[in-house]
């Protein structure tokens, strides 16, 4: 788990909702009305109020992400801002001025913070950028600025989320493939855990593991699922290929343990014995991967005709005719003829 304090900070702060919601939540638990909770007014932020001297932070929702903000009254010293991020194996900056944590074999990002001031009633940007101090907490270094005007610096956090059922669940690992989606693996002991589209849709045992992808923007689920069988099941490690295949491996009791192609097909081990897993696209990756290879090869081809010189248009056109015809891509439920969808360009 990685957590973020601010170190240093009052923690006298006042907390306090601010820009109220319409509509209005209740809460009616149990049978006796004197634990029933009504119009309950609810709010887009919260505020904590001289977090540091000067200093507040106000927490809201962004399109599905976690933002928070530094509000830097005048005359305030934002070098009095403390990051201790702690559970992180390493910290860095990259060279766009990203903030990169390194959690187990992982890399999580702070986008390049974003400052601003409203100067005659125009947001005005300030440049600026995260600084890692010695001692390995993280700052703000803020270029020129007025600093009898409020300063805000925005840390733009990529995204952050839950992902469980009604018991306890845990992640051992965590891995990212090169277009930023993440594969979290664990064991859960929830009967809800969320799942889409589920390999094994229900847990079989009081303990399994679970296998998630999520999408690079937190927001989607792309596939999750239980595995495991009749005993407790663990996973605890997983990687990614360059294509997208997720490798698990952990230790599992079961004795009907899901197995394909495997190389031991029962448990020997009187406790336990590990499991070494693949997982594959889903069909729509699958189908997403292959258009996007056929487009690179059309883009080549067109690219290849378009620079040859001396031969005729009647010629180019049938050399067209014959790659259409054999640009087929293969798929589980039959073949799909691309040049139906792609057209090339006129030579």
């Amino acid at each position: 788990m990685v957590e973020i304090k601010f170190a240093g900070a009052n923690k006298q702060s006042v907390i306090e909702a601010i820009e109220e919601l319409p509509g209005k939540v209740n809460y009616f638990l149990g049978s006796d009305p004197a634990k029933w909770y009504t119009n309950i007014p609810t709010y887009s932020k919260i505020k904590y109020h001289g977090v540091y001297t000067g200093i507040d932070v106000i927490c809201y929702g962004n399109s599905g992400k976690l933002e928070y903000d530094y509000i830097i009254s005048p005359n305030a010293d934002p070098k009095s801002i403390i990051i201790d991020i702690q559970g992180a194996d390493n910290l860095k900056l990259d060279n766009k001025g990203y903030l990169i944590l390194h959690v187990l074999n992982s890399e999580f990002c702070f986008k390049k913070p974003y400052i601003y001031q409203i100067v005659n009633g125009i947001k005005s940007k300030v440049t600026g950028s995260y600084i890692i101090r010695k001692d390995g907490t993280v700052g703000f270094k803020i270029g020129h600025y007025h600093k009898a005007l409020q300063l805000v610096i925005d840390p733009l956090l990529e995204y952050s989320t839950y992902l469980g059922g009604s018991e306890e669940d845990y992640a051992n690992s965590i891995a990212v493939d090169s277009v930023g989606n993440a594969y979290i693996t664990g064991g859960t002991e929830s009967i809800n855990f969320p799942t889409n589209p589920p390999s094994q849709p229900a847990p079989n045992s009081s303990v399994n593991s679970f296998i998630t992808k999520i999408n690079s923007t937190g927001s989607q689920l792309i596939y999750s699922t239980y595995l495991g069988g009749n005993g407790d099941d663990i996973a605890s490690s997983i990687k990614v290929d360059v294509e997208g295949n997720a490798y698990i491996t952990g230790f599992t009791k079961s004795s009907d343990f899901p197995i394909n192609n495997a190389l031991q097909k029962t448990l020997n081990g009187t406790n336990s014995d590990i499991i070494i897993c693949k997982i594959g696209l889903t069909q729509a990756e699958s189908i997403e991967n292959s258009i996007t290879s056929i487009i690179s090869k059309v883009s080549d081809i067109n690219k290849t005709l378009s620079s040859l010189d001396g031969i005729e248009k009647s010629v180019k056109k049938k050399v067209i005719s014959i790659i259409q015809k054999s640009l087929i891509c293969t798929l589980k439920n039959g073949e799909i003829l691309f040049n139906r969808f792609f057209r090339f360009t006129d030579c």
